[in-house]
């Protein structure tokens, strides 16, 4: 393990995680769920296939409302985290996929290792590629909208992968896909703020949870 890595893991550990699982917001005390994905179609059509075209005006949505709550987070993230399963590919092609389909440049640090999904399933490996933010120049637009079209005919290997990470204050932004946004931190007060502004994009499936997180 290296200094990012090492980091990223302690702050899991603060938010209440012995290790960073799936779904984010359902395995973090404290966290909210958003629906980012809005109310335009997600093809052109207004039907779901491989083969249709993803509306931009569904990713503009999309995009504008991730991008408001990143911008809007307490402090920016100073570490990004991106995962690859180099199942068929080597490490070095995965990342390189990685860091092209992001616009981003080498990482500073990455790590491999072997898990499984459920016991009863093969051993894999999972690459994490580690950026130091405070270290490069970097805004998130790109990346965000790379996430959103991931599933729609994107990149998909951006999907469920892309953390950015607060190590500092222990705050977690995961979008993980064009649907949704979870968002956890050790203390509610640190994201209050968010919870009060942007409530209205609370996905209404958890909001009776996330209400009783702030408003005890």
């Amino acid at each position: 393990m290296g200094i990012l890595s090492d980091g990223f893991s302690k702050m899991v550990i603060e938010i209440g995680m012995n290790e960073l699982k799936h779904p984010i917001f359902y395995n973090s005390p404290v966290g909210i769920r958003f629906e980012i994905g809005g109310t335009e179609s997600v093809y052109l059509n207004g039907k779901s296939s491989e083969n249709f075209i993803a509306n931009p005006a569904y990713i503009s949505a999309a995009f504008d409302r991730a991008k408001a709550i990143y911008t809007n987070l307490p402090h920016k993230p100073n570490i990004l985290r991106i995962d690859g399963y180099p199942v068929e590919s080597s490490v070095h092609k995965v990342t390189q996929s990685i860091c092209e389909a992001g616009n981003m440049p080498q990482p500073h640090e990455q790590v491999v290792r072997r898990f499984k999904w459920d016991e009863d399933d093969d051993t894999l490996s999972q690459l994490q590629l580690y950026w130091d933010l405070e270290r490069i120049w970097f805004t998130p637009d790109q990346l965000l909208q790379e996430v959103i079209k991931a599933d729609i005919g994107g990149y998909n290997g951006f999907v469920s992968n892309v953390y950015f990470a607060d190590t500092h204050n222990c705050i977690l932004f995961h979008l993980y896909d064009d649907r949704g946004a979870d968002l956890v931190a050790a203390d509610k007060k640190i994201i209050r703020p968010i919870y009060e502004k942007f409530n209205r994009w609370i996905l209404d499936y958890d909001r009776e949870k996330i209400n009783s997180i702030f408003i005890k």
